[in-house]
């Protein structure tokens, strides 16, 4: 299953006690599952990544045989078909980012150990995600470069 597309999101104090409001954060996985910690002071922004945005691609191009034009339509559906399946993905621009997809960032059970290990956090709750929206290419076609054609 594919990692789960889920940003850190601070809970509103509806979420949570008034007096620890700011200290959850959610953060995704692998299995496509989200989870939400009490960061004891301490709020990570995601789960990082592993790989830079261009090494991404550039292992994702020689993955699926692209040329010197990069990723085609054709390579971008079948990628993301196997890293979002099962999930409603969006992307805002309507062109999908493949730098962003979940095959770049850290597993949660990696980011769970090393809160556990490092003593940052307690794990209180896990969710299962049913959708991601996220910002998409936003440098194709974008109105900057529309109006120099």
């Amino acid at each position: 299953m594919p990692r789960a597309c889920l940003r850190a999101t601070r809970l509103t104090a509806r979420h949570t006690p008034a007096s620890t409001r700011w200290r959850s954060h959610w953060n995704g996985d692998e299995q496509g599952r989200a989870y939400a910690a009490h960061g004891l002071g301490f709020s990570s922004h995601g789960a990082g990544r592993n790989i830079s945005r261009s090494a991404h691609v550039r292992q994702l191009s020689a993955e699926y045989g692209a040329d010197s034009r990069g990723l085609s339509p054709n390579n971008i559906a079948a990628i993301l078909e196997k890293e979002t399946s099962g999930l409603d993905v969006r992307f805002f621009s309507g062109f999908a980012d493949v730098s962003e997809l979940p095959s770049a960032y850290k597993s949660a059970a990696n980011v769970r150990a090393q809160i556990e290990h490092y003593g940052l956090a307690e794990v209180v709750d896990e969710v299962i995600p049913f959708g991601s929206i996220m910002a998409g290419d936003w440098q194709k076609n974008a109105p900057w470069r529309k109006n120099r054609r």
